[in-house]
């Protein structure tokens, strides 16, 4: 399954490098592909339109990948309401 991850921070001095280590080695358990990873640091989850995000959305229409994964749910809330 190949296999997107998205990643936020909220603000610059966060790092996203627990959530993409988490979400990496979930992917590397099932021995699904890692297609691409979407990285936003720095935006806030109230902004409805983010760089990495709105690149993900645009990968999505094409079907690049299969499913996309996110560390916490608050994430894929903003997935589901753009």
């Amino acid at each position: 399954m190949r296999t997107a991850i998205y990643a936020r921070v909220s603000t610059t001095d966060q790092n996203c490098e627990l959530q993409l280590r988490e979400l990496r080695e979930y992917v590397s358990r099932r021995q699904w592909e890692p297609a691409v990873e979407y990285i936003d640091a720095g935006f806030s989850g109230a902004k409805a339109s983010r760089p990495a995000l709105d690149r993900l959305m645009a990968a999505a229409a094409r079907r690049d990948f299969d499913c996309v994964l996110v560390w916490k749910s608050t994430a894929s809330a903003a997935l589901c309401s753009t």
